[in-house]
C-alpha cells in the first residue's frame, strides 16, 4: 500500500465495517439462479450485527478519522478551508439527494413502474456528473496540500491494518454467538463477506467510487459528521478523479 492510499484503506474499512453482510434483504441461493429474499427473522437478526459493528466503528474508528480531518483542516489557510467547507456542504447535499432518489427508484421497481425507475436512474447519472464537477474543483486543494495528505496516509496505514483485523474478529465473534439464528448457507455467505473485510477487500464499494483515489476524495469532502448514521453509504463523496498524491 502506498502513502497515497493509506487514507483510502481507512475509509474503505469504515464503509465495510458498517455495511458488511448487514441487514441484506437478498442473498444468492447458491444454485446460480439469481437471488432469493431473506426471511424477516433473519433480517431482524442481522440488525444486531449492524448495531455491533456501528458501535465498534464509532468507538474505535470515528474519533481517529476525525483527528486526521482536523490535521488536514489545520494545515489549510482560512480561505482554502472556507472553499473546502463549501465543497463539503455541496457533497453532503448530493449524498442526501442520492439517498432519497435511490429510495424512490427502489419503490418504483417494487411497484413495477419501469418508466419511473428508468427516469430515476437517469437522475442518478445527473448526480454523478455533479459529483465529478466537485472532484474537479477539489483537485487544486488536493495538490496544494498533498504533503499533509501523505503524512496522514502514513499514519493511517498501520491503523487500517489493525482495524481490519479487529473489525473482522468482532464480526466473527458476533456470528459465533448467533449461529443458531442462521442457516448453514447463510453462515457461509456471511463468513465469506467478513473474510473479505479481514483481508481489506474493497468489494463493490471500491468499484463504485472509482478505486482508492475516489475514497481519498471522500475523506477530503467529509464534514466530520458521524458517517455510521448513513448505514453503508459511507462518507459524503463522489465518483471521480483525484490528482496523484505521490
Amino acid at each position: 500500500m502506498t502513502k497515497r492510499t493509506g487514507i483510502a484503506a481507512v475509509i474503505a474499512l469504515v464503509v465495510v465495517a458498517v455495511g458488511v453482510a448487514v441487514a441484506q434483504p437478498r442473498m444468492h441461493d447458491g444454485g446460480g439462479r439469481g437471488h432469493r429474499k431473506m426471511d424477516e427473522k433473519t433480517v431482524e437478526a442481522l440488525k444486531g450485527l449492524h448495531q455491533t459493528m456501528t458501535a465498534w466503528t464509532r468507538t474505535n474508528v470515528l474519533p481517529q478519522v476525525r483527528t486526521w480531518k482536523s490535521e488536514l483542516d489545520g494545515a489549510m489557510s482560512a480561505a482554502d478551508l472556507a472553499t473546502l467547507n463549501g465543497l463539503r456542504a455541496r457533497a453532503k447535499a448530493l449524498q442526501t439527494e442520492r439517498a432519497s432518489l435511490m429510495a424512490e427508484v427502489g419503490t418504483a421497481w417494487k411497484n413495477g413502474d419501469k418508466e419511473a425507475a428508468k427516469a430515476g436512474r437517469q437522475k442518478m447519472k445527473d448526480i454523478g456528473e455533479k459529483h465529478r464537477a466537485l472532484a474537479r474543483e477539489l483537485k487544486p486543494l488536493a495538490e496544494k496540500y498533498s504533503s499533509t495528505l501523505k503524512t496522514i496516509g502514513a499514519e493511517a496505514r498501520p491503523k487500517a491494518k489493525e482495524w481490519r483485523s479487529q473489525g473482522r474478529d468482532v464480526a466473527m465473534k458476533w456470528l459465533a454467538e448467533h449461529r443458531s439464528e442462521f442457516t448453514e448457507e447463510q453462515m457461509e455467505h456471511l463468513q465469506h463477506g467478513i473474510g473479505f473485510f479481514g483481508g481489506g477487500h474493497g468489494g463493490r464499494h471500491g468499484k463504485g467510487m472509482k478505486g482508492k483515489r475516489g475514497l481519498v476524495v471522500r475523506f477530503m469532502l467529509w464534514d466530520g459528521s458521524d458517517f455510521t448514521e448513513h448505514s453503508g453509504q459511507g462518507m459524503p463523496g463522489m465518483d471521480g478523479g483525484l490528482p496523484n498524491l505521490r
